[in-house]
């Protein structure tokens, strides 16, 4: 019963999409590309799980703003995800480039609704703490010990 969206627009879009129909996946895989800023909120308020498969992430801004949704987060072991999911906790993280430990997390939180509620208002909790009133405050703290 689960749908992925598959939201972004970039070189691997056609082979994607090609694939979806080659595998007959088209009823529960949705390629929807670029999409504007303001419907990410509006698509991801509609959803139960965030994935951010990256190979190479700096921030990891976009699972920040999947937990200000309430979503629960699978992210790869990499650059700034790291700085935000904590395993277990705020959300899942799975070895990069292994479909297999993806695949597992994945099936593991859509037959597990306690746990992937637990993730989501775990990860809601810690995202309050990126408030910009709470980081300007950081910030400006940090500038007066410098």
């Amino acid at each position: 019963d689960a749908e992925l969206w598959i939201i972004g627009d970039g070189s691997e879009r056609k082979d994607i999409e090609e694939l979806v129909r080659y595998l007959d996946l088209s009823k529960s895989v949705k390629v929807l590309g670029k999409k504007e800023r303001g419907e990410i909120p509006k698509l991801m308020n509609s959803g139960q799980s965030f994935v951010q498969p990256s190979l190479a992430e700096g921030l990891g801004v976009a699972c920040l703003e999947a937990m200000a949704c309430g979503l629960a987060v699978i992210g790869t072991r990499v650059g700034g995800i790291l700085d935000i999911v904590k395993d277990g906790h705020t959300g899942l993280l799975v070895n990069p480039a292994d479909s297999n430990d993806l695949a597992e997390k994945i099936i593991n939180l859509l037959g597990n609704n306690d746990k992937r509620k637990l993730i989501s208002a775990k990860g809601l909790e810690f995202v309050r703490d990126y408030d910009w009133d709470k980081v300007g405050v950081r910030l400006a703290q940090l500038f007066h010990k410098l």
